[in-house]
């Protein structure tokens, strides 16, 4: 999963520091050079992470202790989180070096917004109280791993009673709630800015 969030993130910075000269001259090459690829990546991507959080949503179900390849898309996750906040620091520079050329067509514009929702789809996973400023995946990866390591030890994955708190249906409704709500919203909204995209270059 890394590698294909790096990928993203050269494919972006490709388009930002050097597809908008081709913007200019040949909108539709543009279109299919830097942003059918983009979109094609990101449409993997959120199959993959829809059905990681399928899995974790089914194994906190059903008590199941989470896989060795799960603790790995957890892993994964908060390194993008560090990618994430990178990427959405210079995308932003880059947009703002090209709004300084003159670069003031509306249609470009569109292609800027979608290179938003993109950053943004990548935010929904690690910031999920849509409070804290830290990843709730290094939380969670912490509380999962420790468990998993001592079995002696009371178990928060399946754990229903704490001192009064419930910390098994937090977290079931945590990744619910990115699950069934945030992952989709925030891909809906980059596929619906890809779709204005495309029909304005083509």
């Amino acid at each position: 999963m890394s590698d294909l969030f790096i990928s993203i993130g050269e494919l972006l910075f490709k388009l930002v520091t050097t597809g908008f000269a081709g913007f200019r001259e040949n909108r539709k090459s543009f279109f299919e050079t830097h942003l059918e690829p983009i979109h094609v990546q990101m449409s993997s991507i959120h199959k993959d992470y829809t059905d990681a959080f399928k899995e974790i949503e089914s194994r906190l179900r059903n008590n199941t202790r989470p896989t060795q390849e799960l603790l790995e898309f957890l892993k994964e996750r908060r390194r993008d989180y560090e990618s994430e906040r990178t990427l959405a620091r210079n995308l932003a520079n880059e947009l703002q070096k090209i709004r300084n050329r003159g670069l003031s067509d509306d249609n470009w514009s569109v292609v800027e917004e979608y290179c938003k929702t993109i950053v943004n789809y990548f935010n929904v996973g690690n910031n999920m109280d849509g409070v804290s400023g830290f990843s709730w995946f290094t939380d969670f990866l912490y509380i999962v791993e420790r468990n998993c390591r001592n079995e002696r030890r009371q178990d928060i994955w399946w754990t229903t009673s704490i001192g009064g708190c419930d910390p098994h249906q937090e977290l079931l409704e945590a990744v619910q709630a990115v699950r069934t709500d945030g992952l989709p919203k925030a891909y809906e909204s980059m596929a619906k800015q890809y779709a204005i995209v495309r029909a304005r270059l083509l």
